[in-house]
Parts: structure tokens; sequence; C-alpha cells
């Protein structure tokens, strides 16, 4: 199964293009299906658990982007986001 949702919808039939939530599309295609949102959870937990396994390695990774601030940026971001995850998702199942 795959599943592919955008934050935001661009109209492209309207003389400018517009981007907006599209609800009606999300429930026609995911929200109304508890079996597909219990298989996001299920994708979501498996991919959280896969991230909190390789943490270490994550965090040795050397992020180099060509300029040393951006690179000290993205480290710092990441550090935050596996501080997280592995503090308040130890174990999603």
């Amino acid at each position: 199964m795959n599943t592919q949702l955008s934050e935001l919808y661009i109209d492209f039939e309207s003389d400018r293009k517009k981007m907006y939530p599209n609800w009606k599309m999300y429930f026609e295609k995911v929200g109304d299906y508890p079996d597909r949102i219990k298989n996001l959870h299920f994708y979501y937990s498996v991919l959280l658990r896969a991230i909190n396994k390789a943490s270490d390695v994550i965090r040795d990774y050397n992020f180099t982007t060509g300029d040393t601030e951006s690179d000290l940026n993205a480290k710092r971001l990441v550090n935050q986001i596996l501080d997280i995850t592995t503090v308040e998702c130890d174990h999603p199942f």
C-alpha cells in the first residue's frame, strides 16, 4: 500500500495558482478508512523504530553541505529530532 498526502493542494484550474488544504481529498483517499489509518500508524511506527535503533549512526554522520554554518545547523537539528524520538517514542510497539 502506498499513500501520498500533501499539506497543500495546488488548484491549477483557477487563473491564479492557489494552494490550500484539500480535506475532501484526504477523507476520500485516507481519512474515511480506518484500515488505512492503522496502516499509516504501523508504517510510522516501523520507521520510528528504525530511526531510534540507528540513532548512534545518525548522530555520527558527517553532514557536509559545503557551508560550515549549515553543517552545524543540520547536525543540531538532527540531534534535536533524535533526542525527542528516543526519549518520547523509544518503544513504538
